[in-house]
């Protein structure tokens, strides 16, 4: 898993380092960020590879963070526990009989090399309700909101 996790850390980066077009995009004050494989201590599997893959993309999106492999190449390290996981359909009427609720919850914390904590958020909850009948694409909208929501505090600690 670390390996896949790496292999993806390493292939976005490049891609952001021989493009030019995205590279001049970025602001002057962009910042290196190195992701830590992601800890998944819910009951759900698999979790943290979708959520690492939600982030970056959030990330490539955003381009104010430049992502970087090696930590020490990195001016910060943004660490993430899944801690919990939970959804259940969701109805409160007969429209809302292919709605999906979600709920998660995590610890994520954004440090420096001399690892002081720029920012952390600890015990994050996030609950979601998709009309998305579909599990794994009302999953990915979780995961889009959560990750815009740290890469924003993210960006405020370079700021």
């Amino acid at each position: 898993m670390r390996k896949i996790i790496g292999a993806l850390i390493l292939f976005t980066s490049l891609i952001l380092t021989t493009s030019s077009s995205i590279v001049k995009a970025l602001p002057e004050r962009t910042k290196k960020v190195c992701i830590k494989p992601f800890k998944n201590i819910a009951d759900e599997v698999n979790l943290e590879t979708e959520f690492t893959n939600a982030i970056i993309e959030e990330m490539l999106k955003d381009g104010r963070i430049c992502l970087v492999y090696n930590e020490e190449e990195a001016d910060g390290i943004l660490i993430v526990i899944i801690k919990k996981y939970f959804s259940e359909p969701f109805v409160h009427s007969r429209e809302d009989s292919k709605k999906v609720a979600f709920l998660v919850e995590v610890d994520a914390l954004f440090r420096n090399k001399e690892n002081v904590v720029l920012w952390s958020g600890s015990n994050m909850t996030m609950m979601h309700v998709s009309d998305n009948d579909n599990l794994r694409k009302a999953r990915k909208e979780l995961w889009e909101k959560l990750s815009r929501s740290i890469i924003r505090s993210m960006v405020k600690c370079f700021n």
